[in-house]
């Protein structure tokens, strides 16, 4: 079972880190004793696409900053092979999840809108 969060970050105080970082406790909490499980949490994606850019900045000795594509390339390699996707609160707004759930969709990925609605039926995929 891999696991991948979706929800708003840009224009969300602190980048919405605190919800991401609380349902992937939550979802350890629920499902780690699963023999294969696995959580993408694109706030740890972020982190890696951050690093990447400093250090292609340190080679070309010229500031190079992401962009929200950049963060949503990073997401899109990594949705792709979840085998469920659970989706944080207040997520209708935001273009980065809507792109996630249309690529979940067009894969036959499972959505689910709550922990409790992943709990309840990821048995049944």
């Amino acid at each position: 079972m891999i696991v991948y969060i979706s929800g708003p970050i840009t224009g969300i105080k602190n980048n919405n880190t605190e919800a991401f970082y609380k349902m992937e406790k939550a979802l350890k909490k629920s499902f780690e004793k699963l023999p294969y499980f696995k959580i993408v949490n694109p706030q740890r994606l972020a982190i890696r696409v951050d690093a990447y850019f400093k250090e292609i900045s340190r080679v070309l000795k010229k500031e190079k900053r992401p962009r929200w594509e950049d963060y949503m390339r990073a997401c899109i390699a990594e949705l792709a092979g979840c085998s469920h996707v659970v989706v944080l609160e207040n997520y209708k707004k935001s273009k980065g999840v809507k792109v996630e759930l249309f690529l979940a969709k067009l894969l036959g990925i499972p959505i689910f809108f709550s922990l409790e609605e992943l709990r309840n039926n990821y048995k049944k995929f």
